[in-house]
């Protein structure tokens, strides 16, 4: 039986070609993290030890094996799909080990599928904030996704060329182009001779008619990138609802300048902006939600005692009291449209309730929300919901409430049987600290501040006093807008003379203040 990265044709059917296929992905995972990716439910266990997920991954994905005699293209592009979700461990860190399942999975479905990623949704959301100028940083949360897409549509170019390259090739030649293939899609880097034989191949394959998606085993749609906004939720607990959605308009303009001025087009056309503004079942939703935050008070759970008295401290920290904070909390199983065992209801003004299929992007801090949105899922169950929302009834004395109940009873009898969800996790490198939070404002530039002082993000980024955690955004930003070499862009963080290409850092420079200057 030969192995997944075999230069020659096409293995036999074998049991074993899953178990092939999640070994060979977990040893390019190693070489790329050394350490941990599975950081959000254990932060300190190795992926060489984490023995139980890989044997997942191979349960999961053993009927692909069996329905395809092309198994060894399907591995090798499958793995590439997943390299470009996880990108590097410049961007991202972590990802929760059900999610890394599942992401395989879809991977491996997309490329059975050329048109499975187009109702997949990557969303990034965003809070509100008192602050009259959007910091510049936030731009920051958009790199990952970006840089998620572009690999994609990379990856599906090379395997193009490789595809027409083999066509009428035989014996060594062919073993060439299978060996060099595989060394790209992997991410390796390549020897002079090889860079040479790449380009070679990329002029021939100009000239020359590409196969079709449907022939290469490969994803053709791009995924969705939802950007939404969290500013009614937050202007509604916190009692200022204008002043938030107005911020968070003024937030959506930047990104939205951000995203055109350095995405290629075919980018840039899948992303898409929403908020929660204007639902019409926003009472429902917000009765739901504070059932979930009961569910989560009341349980005496492991998980749910730990989330509690996190949520309990970050809220003193915030100056705000537990209860709106633990509210705050639960609604992102909304927002992540988790399958949640109670009614659909969505939180979103353009994208449903509950897509088959969502990967959520963020910072560190969510670690915590993702623990909050297991619990909801086990504690928020059906027969506890109507429990609940009965003795709403039989103590609210508000008409309004009262209907928003009456609605969500008839919606549990009627509910209709869950769908079968794909989900995950990315914990990325950008955003430790929030951009909404007002912890770092007096040390970092807004929008407002860069447009009148005139201040250069490069020159920014080389200020010394800047918490290193904000230096790491603003870097990304100058690498993702310039095509920097984010090495490069550290070193002058840390105060070395520029590297490579001067003019790059201009250019991601004037692009970035480009957008800036448009919002304001």
């Amino acid at each position: 039986m030969e192995k997944l990265d075999s230069p020659t044709g096409i293995e036999k059917l074998s049991d074993d070609d899953a178990s092939q296929f999640a070994e060979s992905l977990f040893r390019g995972l190693q070489q790329e993290w050394q350490g941990s990716l599975l950081t959000v439910e254990r932060p300190n266990l190795p992926l060489k030890e984490a023995t139980s997920v890989a044997q997942r991954i191979a349960t999961a994905v053993r009927p692909y094996f069996a329905e395809t005699e092309q198994r060894r293209s399907l591995g090798e592009h499958a793995c590439a799909v997943v390299r470009s979700f996880l990108s590097t461990k410049e961007l991202v860190t972590g990802i929760d080990e059900q999610g890394l399942v599942d992401l395989v999975e879809m991977a491996l479905a997309a490329c059975r599928d050329p048109n499975y990623f187009e109702d997949l949704e990557l969303r990034i959301g965003y809070g509100g904030t008192t602050q009259d100028s959007p910091n510049v940083r936030t731009a920051a949360y958009l790199v990952a996704p970006k840089q998620i897409l572009s690999s994609l549509q990379q990856n599906g170019r090379w395997i193009e060329i490789f595809s027409c390259a083999a066509k009428g090739t035989h014996g060594p030649d062919l073993r060439k182009i299978t060996k060099l293939k595989a060394a790209v899609l992997s991410g390796r880097t390549l020897s002079p001779s090889q860079q040479e034989k790449l380009r070679d191949l990329e002029a021939y394959a100009a000239s020359r008619p590409l196969g079709s998606s449907e022939e290469m085993l490969y994803p053709k749609a791009l995924p969705r990138v939802v950007v939404y906004s969290a500013a009614r939720f937050l202007g509604d607990a916190n009692g200022d609802a204008e002043l938030f959605a107005r911020n968070a308009e003024q937030t959506q303009t930047f990104l939205r300048e951000y995203i055109d001025r350095t995405s290629t087009p075919e980018v840039a056309d899948r992303f898409f902006f929403d908020d929660d503004q204007h639902s019409e079942i926003t009472p429902l939703l917000i009765e739901q939600i504070h059932y979930w935050a009961h569910a989560v008070e009341h349980s005496v759970s492991p998980a749910a005692i730990d989330v509690r008295e996190k949520i309990a401290r970050l809220s003193s920290k915030h100056a705000g009291d537990s209860q709106t904070g633990l509210r705050y909390a639960v609604a992102h199983a909304a927002y992540s449209a988790d399958d949640v065992a109670t009614p659909a209801l969505p939180i979103l003004r353009q994208h449903g309730a509950r897509p088959e299929k969502v990967i959520m992007i963020g910072g560190s801090p969510e670690k915590l929300f993702w623990k909050v949105r297991q619990v909801v899922r086990s504690v928020a169950n059906t027969d506890a919901g109507k429990e609940y929302f009965q003795s709403c009834l039989e103590a609210e004395p508000s008409e309004t409430i009262r209907m928003s109940v009456y609605r969500l009873l008839a919606m549990y009898r009627f509910q209709e049987a869950p769908i079968q969800v794909k989900r995950a996790q990315l914990i990325s490198r950008v955003g430790e600290i929030p951009v909404y939070s007002g912890e770092c404002a007096e040390i970092e530039p807004s929008c407002d501040q860069v447009a009148k002082e005139g201040l250069c993000i490069e020159s920014v980024v080389a200020l010394q006093g800047i918490r290193t955690s904000v230096k790491e955004d603003l870097i990304s930003l100058l690498q993702d807008a310039g095509g920097v070499e984010i090495a490069d862009v550290r070193k002058i963080a840390k105060g070395n003379k520029v590297i490579g290409e001067p003019n790059a850092y201009a250019v991601a420079g004037q692009r970035i203040q480009a957008a800036i200057q448009m919002h304001c």
